[in-house]
């Protein structure tokens, strides 16, 4: 959960958004187990589909438990509707995958594509770590965004505009995990340290000067990775 926080790049923008009201369904997974708890830490207003919001393999109320799709997100876009909210997120029952539907300048509530959600996501990276002056022109070349070959080249423009190196992988997350795990090897032995024990301040640094730095990755079928501590690797 600590580690997860580290992701959020700018928490003061949290406040200074206003009232932003999300729905949030795990379709019957285990999405609520983290998602809940961290969303109320990081200040967030939620409400979750309460049929959705129970440990079921049988996955009752929708075709496909599957964010993909967008009858699995019906529920949560209806309860939205009801409730005036800003933003419907879904995640699939081993919570590694998001759907996302959001309220357009219409009213009405409009689903994105899990290549729309990755580059949204990894502009934002990029941009942002850019005005906190994480990434500068002196490092910059040390910045990577990895992306599938099925992904958006979409991610390879956002890349290539600020500087950022793009890497392509076969199609699955593992194989992102596996690009990491190579960044990690080139990094020098830390004595008495274990890489996996340091901070994400303590491994960007290393992975600046040594490596590569890992600011975003995207797979189109609505996966997402913004840090390296998660590899889906086996």
């Amino acid at each position: 959960m600590q580690r997860v926080e580290t992701l959020v790049l700018d928490r003061d923008l949290i406040a200074r958004a206003g009232p932003l009201l999300i729905v949030f369904t795990p379709l019957h997974g285990t999405g609520g187990v983290i998602l809940k708890p961290l969303l109320k830490r990081l200040g967030f207003s939620f409400e979750t589909v309460p049929e959705q919001d129970v440990f079921d393999g049988r996955f009752p109320t929708v075709k496909s438990p599957n964010p993909e799709n967008a009858e699995a997100l019906r529920m949560g876009i209806e309860l939205a509707r009801g409730k005036n909210a800003d933003l419907v997120i879904a995640t699939d029952p081993d919570c590694d995958r998001v759907g996302v539907a959001v309220r357009a300048a219409n009213g009405e509530m409009k689903l994105l594509t899990g290549n729309q959600i990755a580059a949204l996501i990894a502009y934002y990276r990029s941009k942002t770590l850019f005005e906190r002056g994480v990434l500068n022109k002196a490092n910059v070349s040390r910045a990577v965004i990895i992306k599938t070959f099925v992904t958006t080249d979409l991610l390879g423009a956002i890349a290539e505009s600020f500087g950022i190196r793009c890497v392509e992988t076969l199609t699955g997350f593992k194989y992102i995990g596996q690009k990491l795990g190579k960044y990690e090897k080139a990094l020098p032995e830390i004595p008495g340290k274990e890489y996996v024990d340091l901070s994400e301040v303590e491994t960007r640094a290393l992975r600046l000067q040594h490596s590569f730095f890992f600011v975003f990755g995207g797979e189109e079928s609505y996966g997402y990775s913004g840090g390296d501590f998660v590899r889906d690797n086996p």
